[in-house]
């Protein structure tokens, strides 16, 4: 493992891409498989999300999958905003999520069980787009990242 982190966070350090867009194949968001995916690894989510943070690494985005819905956030559930990725080849059940579903900025998309993602980067001004469709391509979630803001949100207190 520690090589891995040391790629990614060598990766990140080196990249000049505006955008440095990560895809895990589990969740970052905490308020859902909090005993699976980076729900369970706080120790190494922190590490990860502090290396971030001190080397002012901005424009962070992850999708994730794993969950079985489509989801978005802007970030202020685990620090970076996440789009969570339906699963491409699932047929339609009584149940999707594989876990909780969570709190999500933007909501949660689980009516068919299956669906993709889509993520644009446009300019002027620059912006990474997080779209959630269906498996017939119907976007049911969006949101903007606008540029800098990506590394920064954060939970306000209750």
């Amino acid at each position: 493992m520690d090589g891995q982190l040391d790629w990614l966070e060598s990766g990140l350090l080196t990249s000049t891409a505006k955008w440095k867009v990560i895809f895990t194949s589990v969740i970052t968001n905490t308020t859902t498989k909090q005993n699976d995916a980076w729900g369970a690894y706080q120790t190494e989510w922190n590490a990860l999300k502090d290396f971030i943070l001190a080397n002012n690494i901005l424009n962070v985005v992850f999708i994730s999958g794993d969950l079985h819905l489509a989801a978005i956030d802007n970030g202020i559930q685990a620090g970076f905003p996440e789009m969570c990725v339906a699963a491409a080849n699932q047929t339609r059940n009584t149940n999707c999520a594989t876990s909780a579903n969570g709190i999500w900025s933007e909501g949660f998309y689980d009516d068919t069980c299956a669906g993709f993602g889509l993520v644009s980067i446009l300019q002027n001004p620059d912006r990474l787009v997080l779209e959630a469709a269906d498996e017939f391509g119907i976007i049911h979630l969006s949101y903007t990242v606008t540029n800098q803001m990506a590394s920064r949100p954060t939970k306000s207190d209750p």
